[in-house]
């Protein structure tokens, strides 16, 4: 976990690229994010209907850093391109080109956002699988709110077992969850970790986290 940023700049952040004040979008804002990584952090939220939410809310000054980043990766790779023959073949430029593409969509929340109400079509009345439904009047390129579903990381096993549940039914679903979305949609979600898949009380498993995704 990335050391979050001052609840100070997520105000402005929300206020700003919102065009509204946190207390007029907001009954309840968590001041501390319950995650917090390179590129934005997420807070808890409840809505004035009473509608649990995740804000994620993108990192101040962080496109410059990238930019620089990048910078940096494209006069390595052009080094390793003159002075490693060894190593042209895997065409390190392009590997920076590919990195430029997905981290530049990334931090568009709205890509995400499209990403996020795909899948939640995709996997509509699907029994296995859930994905949080997007708040597009509180979702800006800046900010991106969805519906909160309460669930325990995947990597937490002893936790899932106490709660009673098969873990082989559960990485049986998930297993036709991912062929489902490469051989029926041909668009898969492409962060796959711990941190991006959950398990509900019930067995299903939740998808987190749209800022990558490929296509076949």
């Amino acid at each position: 976990m990335v050391p979050p940023f001052p609840f100070d700049d997520v105000k402005k952040v929300v206020e700003t690229s919102l065009k509204s004040t946190l207390s007029e979008k907001f009954r309840t804002f968590n001041e501390t994010p319950c995650a917090s990584a390179s590129i934005a952090q997420v807070h808890h939220a409840i809505l004035h209907d009473g509608q649990d939410v995740a804000v994620k809310i993108k990192r101040p000054g962080i496109d410059k850093i990238i930019e620089s980043d990048i910078s940096v990766m494209y006069a390595i790779a052009k080094l390793i391109d003159r002075y490693v023959p060894a190593l042209k073949r895997y065409r390190p430029q392009e590997i920076v080109d590919e990195f430029k593409r997905i981290i530049v969509k990334e931090q568009d929340f709205t890509v995400e956002g499209v990403n996020v109400t795909r899948f939640y079509k995709m996997f509509e009345g699907d029994k296995t699988v859930q994905v949080p439904k997007v708040f597009w009047e509180y979702t800006s390129a800046d900010v991106l709110t969805l519906e909160r579903i309460y669930g325990t990381p995947l990597d937490e096993t002893d936790k899932i077992i106490q709660q009673g549940l098969d873990v082989k039914k559960i990485a049986e679903d998930a297993l036709n969850a991912f062929f489902k979305q490469v051989f029926e949609f041909g668009v898969f979600h492409a962060d796959l970790h711990p941190g991006n898949i959950f398990v509900r009380n019930d067995g299903v498993i939740i998808y987190l986290d749209f800022g990558i995704v490929g296509r076949i």
